[in-house]
């Protein structure tokens, strides 16, 4: 992604790749828990049973999980700003961080 600001194309494949990193993360802390499923959702129902994730971060991972799955966010977009990149960076990052 640091190389996005020579290259935009750059960010937008940085930020699909961090977006399946943010699906691995959750299916890892499944894992870790005894709680892994085959679904994306399900495995987000497992964290906020077992009181790891809130409902209000429930939704936020749902929506981060849309944007990976169908990548609606791109469809028709070809490039994305490096700041926006780099915004949800951080938003996936915090994430990441509070499942662990």
């Amino acid at each position: 992604m640091v190389y996005s600001w020579f290259l935009y194309p750059l960010a937008t494949l940085g930020l699909e790749q961090l977006l399946r990193v943010g699906q691995l993360a959750v299916r890892e802390r499944c894992v870790q828990l005894g709680k892994a499923q085959d679904d994306f959702h399900a495995e987000l129902s497992a964290l906020v049973s077992a009181k790891i994730l809130s409902t209000e971060d429930e939704n936020r991972w749902l929506a981060l999980g849309r944007l990976c799955d169908g990548r609606d966010f791109l469809a028709g977009v070809t490039l994305l700003d490096p700041g926006q990149a780099i915004g949800t960076l951080r938003l996936i990052t915090d994430r990441i961080n509070g499942l662990f």
